[in-house]
């Protein structure tokens, strides 16, 4: 008689068993992605928006670190990004692209904000979602300016073609993208990549031809990794004649670092780096 109630007790004790084990890997599960968040942003998210705080894009020459107080047109796009309206801002830097040359947009919009954001991280007054939905969004608002100027530019237009890369180990995207828009204003062809080692660099421009390879230096940290590429990526290049143009805050300061490391030439903003490479591709002097 008492038999069923006692299998009853024992199943009831295997479910319970059953239940906590599967909390337990479901314990043990949310503690890896919560590691592998933080890994994320600790080694991907906290140096750019390091980045985006302390070193001036190639979008902009000659800004101090600190830069200048944010205009209401700033603190509007970055209240948006921050905002639940993942489109909004996309929406406004379209808008805003619509009365201002790239490089206004870049020098007083997309810029001053991606600094704003930065700001707001190392104040604490917002939180880490907050400003790398930011980012994200600003980044977005670029890509779709970018689109639309690819769109404009006739295929007939499209005379060179150039690589832009981070150098080894650097995380600066923005302006990256910022100085891609340029070229592609420019009637460029441009390939951008970001986190490919420098055997995956070397391997693309073996197989495809570029007239340019700009690489984007953040900080002198990376430079001596630069300079060890250098010699591997020339090599390895389709295009024998293959010129290098390097940008950063690093080459803004000391222009002269650029031939040191094997460099052709450097240069201090987006607009600047795509007279530059068209220079060079000519035969005529970089800065003439």
């Amino acid at each position: 008689m008492n038999l069923p109630m006692q299998q009853s007790g024992t199943g009831q004790e295997t479910g319970d068993i059953f239940l906590s084990q599967a909390a337990t890997m479901a314990g043990t599960a949310a503690r890896r992605r919560r590691e592998a968040l933080v890994r994320t942003i600790e080694d991907q998210i906290v140096p750019r928006l390091l980045v985006a705080r302390a070193a001036p894009d190639l979008c902009t020459p000659g800004v101090e670190l600190a830069g200048p107080a944010p205009t209401e047109a700033v603190l509007q796009l970055v209240g948006l990004a921050m905002g639940h309206d993942e489109d909004a801002v996309r929406l406004r830097i379209l808008e805003s692209a619509r009365d201002m040359t790239l490089e206004s947009l870049c020098l007083t919009l997309l810029q001053p904000a991606a600094r704003q954001l930065g700001e707001m991280w190392m104040e604490d007054t917002a939180s880490f979602t907050d400003v790398t939905i930011g980012m994200m969004r600003l980044h977005d608002g670029l890509n779709a300016v970018t689109g639309l100027t690819r769109d404009s530019v006739q295929d007939g237009r499209r005379r060179h073609k150039i690589l832009l890369a981070p150098a080894p180990g650097d995380n600066h995207r923005f302006g990256l993208a910022m100085v891609g828009a340029f070229f592609q204003q420019a009637g460029w062809m441009v390939t951008t990549m970001h986190e490919e080692t420098v055997a995956e660099l070397a391997a693309l421009l073996k197989r495809e031809w570029f007239g340019v390879l700009g690489i984007s230096v953040s900080a002198e940290v990376h430079v001596a990794a630069l300079a060890r590429a250098l010699p591997q990526l020339r090599a390895a290049s389709r295009n024998p004649g293959l010129a290098v143009l390097v940008g950063g805050p690093v080459f803004v300061a000391r222009p002269e670092l650029a031939h040191e490391i094997g460099a052709d030439a450097t240069a201090a903003d987006g607009v600047q780096a795509t007279w530059v490479a068209e220079n060079m591709l000519a035969g005529r002097p970089p800065y003439s």
